[in-house]
Formats: C-alpha cells, sequence, structure tokens
C-alpha cells in the first residue's frame, strides 16, 4: 500500500512524509496494535461495506475520539478523514451527466451547458422557481478508474497469485440505474480499456517479484435476466416471486406459499460439483488409499520400494479396426505410471486425483505364452485422459523382463483388505504381510466411508428444478 502511494505522490510535497508518519504513529499514546492510518483503514471499510451515510460516519468519528483517551489521532469529521486517505489513491472522478442519459459531459462536451442530443440543461433547476443553479449538475456519475485499480492488485501478494483465476463483472442495479442508456456511463471504462488494450501500463507483480506491462481486454459481460428485461423493455418484468417464496420457506412462516418441487431432488455434491472446483489444488508426493500406498515416480526414483505403478479397469467401446461397425462394450485394463497426486476441494468434500502417464493398449500391452501381461512403459498414450480418482485405481507393480528389457511384468499385490478380514488363521498366515511404513512427509488419509456430503446440522432450502 505504501508502496503504490508513494509512487502515485511523489510529484506532491510532504504528501507521502506525512502518509509514512501517520502510519507510524500510535492511535494513542501507549497503543501497540493500531497507527492512525490502520485505524482509519480499518473504519473507512466499515462505512463502505455496510453503506454508512456520510454524515453518521462523522458522528461515528467524533464518538470513538471521544471514547479513546485523550491526545489520541483519530479525525472527528469525514473531511478530515478524506485528506488522510487521500495519498493511498482511494480517489474518484465526478462526470457530469444529462438526466436523460443521452451523454457525459467529458472531452468535446467538457464545457457544454445543454445535451447536444436532447437540449435539456446540464444544471439543477430550483423547485421552488424555474432558475438554474449554475455549477451545481443535475445528475452526476462516480467513476472508480480501473487501471490505479488493475496496479494496486498485482502490487498485493495474495491477490496477484489468484488474479488471473477472476474475471471482472461490473452490474449497476439500483434506484438510479442508467436504464436503457447504460452504454453512455460505460465510455470511461472503455477509455480506460483501450489504454490497457493498446499501450500497457508498468506494473509490480509482488508474486513473482517483477516488473511487467499490464494489459487488459474485456472479452464479454455477464448480465442477469432483470437487467435484459429492463434494456429490452420487456412486459411483465415485477418483483421476483420465487425468491420472495423461498424467503417466506427460511423464516419458517407461511408454509402454503412454499414452492413446490417437482422431479428429482439433486443433491448437495451434484451442486457443489456443478459450482466446480476451487483454484487452489493441493499436491502430494504419496497417499493412501484402500489401504495401498502411492507415490509419484518422483517419490519412487529416490526409494527402494515401487508404488508409483497403477491399473485401471474400465468399460469402454472396443473395436477390431476402423472399419468395424460392430463396436463391443467391455471391460478393458490400462497400466501407468503415477506423475501427480492432486486433492481437489469442493467447498464441503475433497476429491484425490492421479495424473497419470498410461502406456499406449495397442503396441504397448501385450500377453505371453505364459499368460503373464507385458506392458512397455516407454509407449506413451491416451494423452487426453491422464486424471482418474484414486479409488477407482488398483495398484500393481512393474518387473524388468530379463529376456527382454523393455518390456514389464505386471504384478498385481493381493488386496489389503483381507488382511483385516480374514477370519481364519491359516489363511492369514499364507497372505504377505507388509510392515507399516513409519513416517509420510506428505501422506494423507482419504475418506471411503461413501457418505453423501450433505449437511444435516441445519435446516434444507427448497430450490427449483
Amino acid at each position: 500500500m505504501l508502496q503504490s502511494a508513494h509512487e502515485e505522490s511523489c510529484n506532491t510535497s510532504n504528501t507521502f512524509d506525512t502518509m509514512f508518519d501517520d502510519a507510524k504513529k500510535p492511535l494513542f499514546p501507549g497503543c501497540k496494535k493500531f497507527t492512525k492510518l490502520s485505524a482509519l483503514v480499518r473504519l473507512y471499510n466499515l462505512k463502505v461495506r455496510y453503506g454508512w451515510s456520510n454524515t453518521s460516519f462523522s458522528e461515528f468519528l467524533s464518538i470513538i475520539s471521544d471514547l479513546l483517551p485523550e491526545n489520541n489521532e483519530i479525525p472527528t469529521s469525514l473531511y478530515e478523514a478524506k485528506k488522510t486517505l487521500g495519498a493511498l489513491g482511494l480517489s474518484y472522478q465526478k462526470i457530469d451527466a444529462c438526466p436523460n442519459d443521452c451523454c457525459l459531459y467529458r472531452k468535446e462536451y467538457a464545457n457544454s451547458t445543454k445535451c447536444p442530443n436532447c437540449g435539456l440543461s446540464r444544471w439543477k433547476i430550483n423547485k421552488n422557481s424555474t432558475k438554474e443553479n449554475s455549477g451545481v449538475a443535475a445528475k452526476q456519475m462516480w467513476y472508480f478508474p480501473i487501471v490505479p485499480r488493475f496496479i494496486r492488485m498485482f502490487k498485493n501478494l495474495e491477490n496477484a497469485k489468484n488474479l488471473r483465476w477472476h474475471a471482472m463483472d461490473r452490474k449497476i442495479d439500483d434506484p438510479k440505474q442508467p436504464g436503457y442508456d447504460i452504454n453512455t456511463y460505460l465510455a470511461p471504462l472503455i477509455d480506460d480499456l483501450k489504454i490497457l488494450w493498446e499501450e500497457g501500463v508498468w506494473c509490480f507483480d509482488a508474486y513473482k517479484e517483477e516488473y511487467f506491462t499490464l494489459r487488459a481486454v474485456l472479452l464479454w459481460t455477464i448480465n442477469d435476466f432483470p437487467a435484459y428485461g429492463t434494456l429490452l423493455d420487456l412486459p411483465g418484468k415485477s418483483k421476483d416471486g420465487m425468491n420472495s417464496r423461498l424467503d417466506l420457506v427460511e423464516m419458517n412462516i407461511r408454509p402454503e406459499l412454499a414452492p413446490m418441487v417437482t422431479g428429482k431432488v439433486v443433491s448437495n455434491t451434484i451442486r457443489w460439483l456443478a459450482h466446480g472446483p476451487n483454484c487452489g489444488v493441493m499436491t502430494y508426493e504419496g497417499y493412501m488409499v484402500n489401504g495401498c500406498s502411492y507415490h509419484t515416480k518422483s517419490r519412487d526414483d529416490h526409494r527402494t520400494v515401487q508404488n508409483s505403478g497403477i491399473m485401471l479397469v474400465a468399460t469402454t467401446m472396443q473395436v477390431s479396426s476402423a472399419k468395424d461397425k460392430n463396436p463391443v462394450i467391455g471391460d478393458m485394463s490400462f497400466y501407468g505410471i503415477i506423475e501427480d497426486i492432486w486433492e481437489v476441494s469442493y467447498n464441503t468434500f475433497n476429491t484425490v486425483l492421479f495424473k497419470c502417464k498410461w502406456v499406449e493398449n495397442k503396441n504397448g500391452v501385450r500377453i505371453d505364452d505364459l499368460h503373464f501381461t507385458l506392458v512397455d512403459l516407454s509407449r506413451i498414450g491416451h494423452s487426453s485422459n491422464p486424471l482418474i480418482i484414486a479409488t477407482h485405481g488398483q495398484q500393481v507393480f512393474y518387473i524388468s523382463n530379463p529376456v527382454d528389457p523393455r518390456w514389464s511384468v505386471v504384478v498385481r499385490p493381493p488386496q489389503k483388505d483381507f488382511l483385516y478380514k480374514c477370519a481364519n488363521d491359516d489363511l492369514g498366515d499364507m497372505l504377505p504381510h507388509y510392515p507399516p511404513v513409519s513416517k509420510w512427509n506428505s501422506t494423507s488419509d482419504i475418506d471411503e466411508s461413501g457418505d453423501a456430503y450433505t449437511r444435516l446440522d441445519c435446516e434444507g432450502t427448497w430450490v427449483t428444478t
């Protein structure tokens, strides 16, 4: 924050020095938790978040000043607070607009007093007379430039890391919305986008710790259906009755007005899957699934025990040739090596995925005369489907063929469940027992209970299907 403010205020005398002093000055003598600047930023954030009026915020600052010990540094009015925060670049542009949303008084219309389209006066007219209040605009737009906002977002370490996962969404929906002429109010935004597209802005990336030329382009805009109804002047646009009825259900009143759900009820698991995973993915070098320890190939290269082999039995369409018109649906085994282990979060539950390199089935897998399965690990195929759910795979080991080192023999270990479910002592002694690994650096256990990922500790919500 201070770095960005210093770059923007370097041409103003004493501005940065004053702000830097406020950033180090205690809120009151003996205060170690807040400085004048940090306390003011927190309070101003509350004002913006909950929509406090300017008058209420000024009175709130005055009360806080009285509650704090003497000689405190808290400003007593919004005007003083804005003078302190002005160096941080929390500024906006006030642009006069035509009351009929015809144009903005900027560029070639900056000095105009009447709208060039409808002829309406730029200035506000007194209610008690027909005189114009010269200098008092009838309508104004507050525009927050996006270029400094993008620069600040990249200078924040967390925002810089996640910025590419977000798309800009602009929606104006309030009693003073621009109505049918929203394009008029998007003109300043388009000008900033032209600068970002044609010239670019020199910016610092806090995540990569390097400077780069920031460029941006608006690919598309997202609008909701009420906005379409306003813009297209569709008849019947009124209060959203469905949401109102859902509110009654949540308040547990007037059950006769609750919407009736028809058709199949979609589980919460399906809803979160449709929503999509979080952008952050945990990666591991080892994972325990169904009693078996799985490692990545990079970890196996430094160990004496092999745990990166994987086999998947999938139901697929099998054809004998490209001209085969009678395909057969059946099970087919695929063999590969685990390259990465991902844990994907869907907010209410996690799913473990194996990213594998699969052996090409046509020329990389064969059965020898002794009915052993041989694979050529150098023949890689099926690259378009590298990911599988961890619980769907089965562990295998690859032993180099002494006759032809190019081929490896597939060995399938016994199921681990038998070691715990076996009730016959003799049978249990016959099965090989593998000593447990004492320590894992980055291994987690997966829940195989199969329970539905739904919350039972709160009231359900009616939804439409």
